[in-house]
């Protein structure tokens, strides 16, 4: 087993992988930038995450996890009709997918955020999908979850 909040990542590199656009560009915590071979790309991060004491029991322990979805795409003309096209695919993906529900209790978008870049050298736009997702894990132990 493994920690709770890299059990999620997992689960949802695997349900984004071979989506339309982006196909197997999806990269956890991507830290470089994306290289031309990469893009259009998704790249995952879990940001933060709470105990929630309202909903948590004694045997068990509930969370709300962030998890940010940067879609990355080559800046130029469309850039946000098919950022919108990737976001439709990855909202899909994730709420059909029956293997991550079994890990998370609930997932809903949150916040979109568009950044377009000036640099001239990265030349990207990425559009930041911020998803609260609610899991529970045993009380003693992070990574058998509930």
């Amino acid at each position: 087993m493994s920690h709770f909040r890299k059990q999620t990542r997992d689960a949802l590199v695997t349900a984004l992988t071979g989506l339309t656009t982006t196909g197997s560009n999806i990269f956890k915590a991507k830290a470089s930038d994306f290289e031309p071979a990469q893009i259009p790309g998704l790249n995952l991060m879990t940001s933060a995450d709470e105990w929630d004491p309202e909903v948590s029991a004694p045997e068990y322990d509930a969370r709300d996890l962030a998890v940010e979805i940067e879609i990355v795409v080559k800046k130029e003309d469309g850039l946000e009709d098919l950022i919108d096209q990737i976001e439709v695919e990855v909202f899909d993906a994730i709420t059909g997918d029956a293997p991550l529900a079994a890990l998370v209790k609930r997932m809903k978008l949150i916040s979109s955020e568009l950044e377009v870049s000036d640099d001239q050298e990265r030349k990207t736009g990425k559009r930041v999908l911020t998803w609260a997702c609610n899991l529970y894990h045993d009380s003693d132990d992070l990574e058998s979850l509930a």
